[in-house]
């Protein structure tokens, strides 16, 4: 109760303009959640890149969470998870041509991505559907199938760490994770749990790993993710005796956790991770250490049906934006 009073008030001061919200002159995308973490902001914010960059020049601007540095942050090729935060890595490591930054202000971030990089047409925001002080011009609202933000707590209690009514300033919203042989049928009893305004557009997106080839005998799962379940599944579909090694979500790894990893990799002949993991497991001496043995699991995500309908309202939003400013 005492967590939800302090949202509603400082979102009050928001809708009051006690506090200010600004304005940039260029379209934003922002792609966000009501939980604590694990909807799929990264694969999501790189979907829109693959869409976006096909016609305009996109630039990306996270908080760059668990990151050590410090202010507004470039991404070069000297980048690590270190400065960047182990999610923007991941991206920029996938898109090295595409202007990305991490700065816990996103006004002035967006500002100093435009002085440096004049031709931007559209900045992709991760993470900032909370960030009050920006006016973001196109909310994308994601929220995982089993674990709808309507049937979630405030923390503490729950992973939910805005109210309920924030919802209503989504522009779009996308059910994550959800099963790729979803039927109409299970779609419909989402939406009429969300009874969504008529003016939200509800989409359903699931995750699509890498087709596995390698043989295993002894497979270990490394993760510091939210939700390593969904990745578990669908690796014991190959591997029945996987192991997980599980770690909490952004861990940084320590010298004893190396420790344990290089004696666990003795008996075992493959070990997973994700991409995320991959960036700060880059932070020390293992990747080297394991060579082959380590195998990154690339994830993306694919919308069903629906997907045309996103893609012409993203598009939509920025073509108008750009005439408009």
């Amino acid at each position: 109760m005492l967590y939800g009073l302090i949202l509603a008030i400082r979102h009050d001061l928001y809708d009051t303009h006690l506090l200010p919200s600004h304005e940039v002159d260029v379209p934003t995308i922002c792609v966000g959640n009501l939980a604590v973490g694990g909807t799929g902001k990264t694969p999501h914010i790189e979907y829109l890149i693959r869409l976006l960059s096909t016609h305009y020049k996109v630039a990306v601007l996270s908080r760059g969470y668990g990151r050590r540095s410090h202010g507004f942050c470039l991404a070069d090729e000297r980048s690590s998870a270190r400065t960047l935060g182990d999610e923007l890595m991941q991206m920029h490591r996938k898109f090295p041509a595409v202007p990305m930054a991490a700065c816990k202000n996103r006004v002035e971030g967006i500002r100093r991505l435009k002085r440096l990089y004049p031709q931007i047409d559209v900045v992709l925001l991760d993470d900032a559907f909370q960030y009050r002080a920006l006016k973001c011009g196109f909310n994308i609202l994601l929220t995982t199938a089993d674990n709808l933000y309507v049937d979630d707590h405030l923390l503490p209690w729950g992973t939910r760490r805005d109210l309920l009514t924030r919802a209503q300033h989504a522009t779009a919203i996308i059910i994550t994770k959800c099963s790729p042989s979803m039927r109409p049928i299970d779609k419909r009893v989402l939406d009429n749990k969300l009874h969504l305004p008529t003016f939200q557009k509800l989409f359903f997106s699931h995750i699509v790993y890498e087709p596995l080839t390698i043989t295993a005998q002894h497979p270990l799962l490394i993760t510091g993710i939210a939700h390593p379940s969904y990745l578990l599944d669908y690796l014991r579909a190959s591997y029945p005796n996987i192991e997980l090694l599980s770690y909490r979500d952004h861990h940084r790894f320590t010298r004893f956790d190396v420790a344990r990893i290089r004696e666990l990799a003795q008996s075992h002949d493959i070990i997973f991770t994700t991409e995320k993991d991959y960036e700060r497991l880059l932070l020390t001496e293992l990747p080297n250490e394991l060579g082959n043995k380590l195998h990154v699991v690339p994830m993306s995500v694919d919308l069903d049906v629906e997907q045309p309908e996103l893609e012409r309202l993203v598009m939509n939003y920025v073509s108008e934006s750009l005439r408009s400013h």
